[in-house]
């Protein structure tokens, strides 16, 4: 958690490079497609953790009063209530064990999740998600499912493409595109004032994923890995963190015994919380 938040304020204050940590809001940043599968990312992430919780306590003599599965604000809400007199006689390591049990869970299948975008995402190639209205890409043709194997023979990736946007000359680009599991070539002619092609890109999904379920499935599957690997890594770390309500914070207090010190260190970890997603520049 601290790790990957005062990572994010270095990157923020200019200390170091890559994407800072940003908060995920459903219809603000998250739309379209996204949105449905981060919906169903976080009914899976909270469905896991809740039941992680209610078996461990049931394991160690701790009576589940209640467990539940609700819809807040379109966000799907998972719960479970133990019994406080159970839990409260249990011994301390119980507890601990009870209440790691969530953030384990979700911590694991962010694991899960990222061996397989590992395994299922090739080398090189890029998968077109989106592509915006009136583009580059929109004027040639170029649609949501295509696959950009190479970029003037180069084998294609991020870097690869950025390069090649960011020439301040009018240039041709040779594009060798996979679409429908056909192979064509494409030339894209690119303005001197123009650096985005105008797509949304993710990884190429190798060649024996495509086969099985067919190319733009694949795409889609990648996708809601991604977003199951993202919301489950995103809840591990801030229901292990000290804060007042989360997880971390009540493992703190069992550990530690000391309210004086969890206030101290609830305090700071919540502060740099605030500051790793507050759009500060």
């Amino acid at each position: 958690f601290y790790y990957s938040m005062i990572s994010s304020i270095m990157v923020k204050t200019g200390f170091l490079k890559g994407i800072p940590a940003q908060l995920l809001l459903p219809g603000v940043n998250i739309t379209g497609i996204d949105l449905l599968f981060f919906l169903i990312a976080v009914a899976i992430a909270a469905t896991i953790h809740e039941l992680m919780h209610a078996y461990t306590a049931v394991s160690r003599g701790i009576r589940v009063k209640s467990i539940g599965f609700t819809i807040i604000f379109i966000l799907p809400v998972a719960f479970t209530e133990v019994d406080e007199k159970d839990f409260d006689k249990t011994t301390s390591r119980n507890r601990v064990v009870v209440l790691s049990a969530g953030p384990v869970s979700n911590f694991l299948l962010a694991l899960v999740a990222n061996i397989l975008l590992v395994l299922f995402i090739a080398p090189y190639g890029l998968a077109i998600l989106e592509v915006q209205s009136n583009s580059l890409a929109w004027n040639y043709g170029l649609k949501p499912g295509d696959i950009i194997v190479k970029i003037n023979d180069t084998e294609a990736s991020v870097e690869t493409l950025f390069k090649y946007m960011s020439i301040e000359d009018d240039i041709d680009l040779k594009l060798l595109i996979i679409s429908n599991g056909a192979m064509r070539e494409i030339i894209v002619h690119k303005p001197f004032n123009t650096t985005r092609l105008g797509v949304r890109i993710t990884g190429r999904p190798v060649d024996f994923l495509i086969k099985s379920i067919g190319q733009y499935s694949s795409i889609l599957l990648l996708l809601a890995i991604n977003w199951i690997y993202v919301v489950n890594l995103g809840l591990a770390l801030v229901n292990a963190a000290p804060l007042f309500i989360s997880d971390g914070g009540r493992v703190f207090y069992e550990l530690f015994k000391n309210k004086n010190i969890g206030h101290i260190v609830n305090t700071i970890s919540l502060l740099i919380l605030i500051l790793a997603v507050a759009p500060i520049q």
